[in-house]
């Protein structure tokens, strides 16, 4: 039963969390992220992602408003990207107080929605310095996307830092069956509709990166240089 379930998962997280000295809640707004939020609503809440997609982020400026909760925009201590079949993906590179790197890819999908210069040009860090010891992630086996630079782990020690996977064993259906359960809020634009906003990726424009000669900008309208034998 789902309620066994959640039980059982908010028992063991909340062990770690009272074994933790500052536990920290990763959150993107995602349906995993609402599932955590509503069962740890006290956890600071980190959020690793940006504000080239405000549209986006509409609903958590709504959950925001009807119940406050601590939210910091832990933005990444430097950019670049990294070459996949079919292209690049953007990351974002997140320094643990000098003991570890978290790396947290987007994974890109290929349109002109957005301007992948203009996602590395966004500032980097320009918060406290990390301090946290235990973070909490949605992260599951079942994801096929690789947030964290290496597999999904339940859990996964960085040095001081634990990362730790409450959701590891849950299914995409455990996760909507709890929403449910719960009532919890969901981002309905997001994950109502065929769109490019219902995945954790960002549909970036990645012409000029991948190009070596000139290469038609769409945000520009003209021609530009390409940028591949820079980047390599």
């Amino acid at each position: 039963m789902i309620s066994d379930l959640i039980e059982g998962t908010w028992e063991a997280t909340k062990l770690a969390i009272g074994n933790a000295t500052t536990p920290a809640l990763l959150f993107s707004g995602g349906k995993e992220s609402m599932v955590l939020h509503t069962l740890f609503p006290d956890l600071v809440h980190l959020f690793f992602h940006d504000e080239i997609q405000p549209d986006r982020f509409k609903f958590l400026e709504d959950v925001y408003l009807q119940s406050p909760f601590h939210l910091l925009n832990f933005r990444p201590a430097g950019r670049g990207f990294v070459p996949v079949e079919n292209g690049v993906d953007l990351v974002g590179l997140y320094d643990l107080r000098g003991q570890a790197i978290l790396q947290v890819a987007i994974s890109t999908t290929h349109s002109d929605q957005y301007c992948a210069v203009d996602w590395l040009a966004l500032p980097i860090r320009d918060c406290p310095e990390f301090c946290f010891d235990l973070l909490i992630a949605g992260g599951k086996q079942t994801d096929r996307h690789d947030f964290y630079g290496a597999p999904f782990e339940r859990d996964r020690q960085m040095g001081s830092i634990r990362l730790m996977n409450p959701l590891y064993l849950w299914t995409d259906a455990d996760v909507w069956e709890a929403i449910k359960y719960l009532d919890i809020p969901y981002d309905k634009a997001r994950y109502d509709h065929n769109s490019l906003t219902h995945v954790d990726s960002l549909a970036c424009c990645t012409r000029c990166i991948l190009a070596e000669g000139d290469v038609l900008c769409p945000k520009a309208g003209t021609m530009i240089a390409g940028k591949k034998k820079v980047a390599t």
